[in-house]
């Protein structure tokens, strides 16, 4: 039991559906004991999810984003350059400064960069911080 009543950097959550790949950027789900896959760039990330699952109620390990030690792969949406903000994408995926106007959520700095979409990448993650993209003049 964890006795202390604190966690490290990961905890283990229930899929609330099927993972199919790793490295993805996850939510709470309306079940909190569940987590889900970000499907839009507005969702809170609570960390990236290191596991698969086959489907729901599978127990997978999730990295809380701001208390990682060291860098963590993260999956791109979009080519991404060494040593620029990240932010939360659609499909639990990262990318650069997004081009549209909007909020977002910052979730750290790319070490590596990423070619293509769906490379990964590597990130060293802070905790959350929601932005607001202003459109360019």
């Amino acid at each position: 039991a964890n006795e202390s009543a604190r966690y490290g950097s990961a905890i283990t959550k229930l899929s609330s559906g099927p993972i199919s790949v790793r490295w993805l950027l996850g939510k709470l789900a309306t079940d909190s004991r569940k987590i889900e896959i970000c499907s839009a760039p507005t969702d809170l990330p609570l960390g990236i999810i290191t596991d698969e699952a086959a489907g729901e109620n599978e127990p997978v390990a999730v990295e809380l984003l701001g208390a990682i030690a060291g860098s963590i792969p993260a999956v791109a949406a979009a080519p991404i350059a060494a040593g620029v903000p990240v932010y939360g994408a659609a499909g639990g995926k990262v990318q650069s400064q997004p081009g549209t106007p909007g909020q977002y959520y910052r979730i750290g700095t790319s070490l590596t960069a990423a070619s293509l979409a769906g490379d990964l990448l590597q990130i060293v993650t802070c905790v959350p911080q929601i932005e607001t993209i202003e459109s360019e003049l």
